[in-house]
């Protein structure tokens, strides 16, 4: 990012942004259905990606694989296509791997979140162990057969973990701009993840609301499909790709609501450039 960005960006945070949650989620997927058929293709790709890393791999070395270094990558995708369409530029399939090119950012970004994901959750794990939950989850998991009650939780172990969700939700939330920041105005990881934080500040309300919505989306058609899971076999296949199918519009709504903060900087970006041709 170059000094006059930061300045045109340092402005918003200034200035604030207007922004609505309703109209992003209809930008958004007025965005997802105009190339519905690429926006599809993708996701059967990163899908089967998933379901192939997870046949060939253990667990361990799946969540390090696809959660930690492809899975920001192929989110990159989505950001990069919404960015296509809005900028009226042409979008092919190959478009949506253009992460690939360019991938440390946004590798190192996700690991930065974990690690302080892993940080902030410290707090809950050992009070979750000291209620003695950690070991009725190994328990059960060893033997889903003789599934025995939780035990009861202490309100002092309610009131720490109720509190640390508080720090939790907002950087999860606060972080959701990273990946855009770190494609679009070439921030480092940590810079991106820090801009991120402060420019959502700002509006943190609405960004909440739009990955509620998509959360009780999720959460609903995980509730509508569950009950076909015992009975159908491969079922669990098709409700994890009709979830699948929710991200495109979920990405394409928090890049509308990204843009509407941080387009300005990149049109002046577009006419300096602009200038610089004719001048040359």
């Amino acid at each position: 990012m170059i000094k006059w960005q930061e300045e045109k960006l340092e402005q918003v945070l200034k200035d604030g942004y207007p922004l609505s949650a309703v109209k992003c989620l209809e930008e958004g997927l007025g965005l997802y259905a105009s190339r519905f058929r690429f926006f599809a293709s993708y996701v059967l790709i990163v899908v089967g990606v998933g379901l192939i890393s997870s046949l060939l791999w253990p667990s361990f070395f799946q969540i390090v694989l696809y959660s930690l270094l492809l899975s920001p990558i192929f989110a990159a995708g989505y950001f990069l296509a919404a960015d296509r369409i809005v900028m009226k530029e042409p979008l092919a399939l190959n478009d949506f791997f253009e992460g690939f090119s360019r991938p440390f950012g946004l590798v190192l970004s996700n690991v930065i979140f974990w690690v302080i994901m892993v940080v902030l959750f410290t707090p809950s794990y050992f009070t979750l162990q000291e209620a003695g939950i950690i070991d009725w989850y190994a328990e059960n998991i060893n033997d889903p057969e003789a599934l025995a009650n939780p035990p009861e939780i202490a309100s002092r172990a309610s009131t720490i973990l109720s509190l640390n969700l508080i720090p939790v939700v907002y950087l999860v939330v606060a972080y959701a701009w990273a990946y855009p920041l770190i494609l679009f105005f070439k921030m480092p990881a940590w810079s991106a993840l820090e801009w991120s934080r402060r420019l959502i500040t700002k509006r943190w309300w609405p960004i909440l609301l739009l990955h509620f919505t998509f959360l009780g989306l999720a959460f609903t058609l995980m509730l509508f499909t569950g009950m076909f899971i015992a009975l159908l076999p491969g079922a669990a296949i098709i409700q994890n790709i009709l979830l699948a199918f929710i991200f495109p519009w979920y990405y394409c709504s928090l890049y509308v609501a990204f843009a509407r903060a941080t387009l300005p900087a990149r049109e002046l970006e577009t006419e300096d450039e602009t200038k610089d041709e004719d001048l040359a």
